[in-house]
């Protein structure tokens, strides 16, 4: 409502004692074309689907470009809402699922075991089983194979019927078994 003006009246507005109330005035109510996070949240989708491209077409750096800007422009993102907040936290889990992915392919382990932090706190230390899979590869990577086997069992926990976690684990048991099969022979040499 506005204080009463001179003028005139449309036939969009209607006047009630003291008050012009205008039709169009919608002042009150938040609109989604005004509010910044949904700026903020579907240019951050964008570069979500344009990092998924990059990574079809093996083009890693430039996939992993586009979802730490994601990412970055998410973080910095005040919402007003608990449904911003919660799609502001679905889109970040699928940006760090994917920069892990990423990152794993460029063969910076760290920068996985980074991004899985971040992942550990949006899902309250509760990842999916494929972003699992990935730390569990960058782990390994890092000569870490105690933690990758467990990384790669709690993901076989969450997805029992997939074959490839259990290879992994079987593959990485293996070589943690050669590993302590040499380390005795060395200690036996060395006395």
């Amino acid at each position: 409502m506005r204080p009463y003006k001179q003028g005139g009246f449309d036939s969009k507005s209607t006047s009630h004692g003291l008050f012009h109330v205008d039709v169009k005035d919608y002042s009150l109510i938040p609109k989604e074309e005004d509010d910044m996070f949904y700026a903020i949240y579907r240019r951050a989708n964008t570069l979500l689907q344009a990092g998924r491209t990059w990574m079809g077409r093996s083009r890693y750096p430039s996939a992993g470009n586009a979802f730490q800007k994601a990412i970055n422009s998410l973080k910095n993102c005040r919402m007003s809402s608990f449904e911003q907040e919660c799609q502001q936290t679905d889109l970040l889990i699928a940006l760090l699922e994917n920069l892990m992915v990423c990152f794993n392919k460029m063969r910076r382990s760290r920068c996985v075991c980074n991004a899985m932090k971040d992942l550990r706190l949006l899902t309250r230390n509760n990842p999916s089983w494929w972003a699992l899979c990935q730390e569990g590869r960058a782990l390994e990577a890092l000569g870490k194979y105690h933690r990758a086997r467990v990384s790669y069992i709690r993901a076989l926990k969450k997805r029992p019927g997939e074959q490839r976690i259990k290879e992994e684990i079987t593959r990485i048991s293996k070589r943690i078994g050669d590993l302590e099969e040499t380390k005795q022979m060395l200690s036996q040499l060395s006395i």
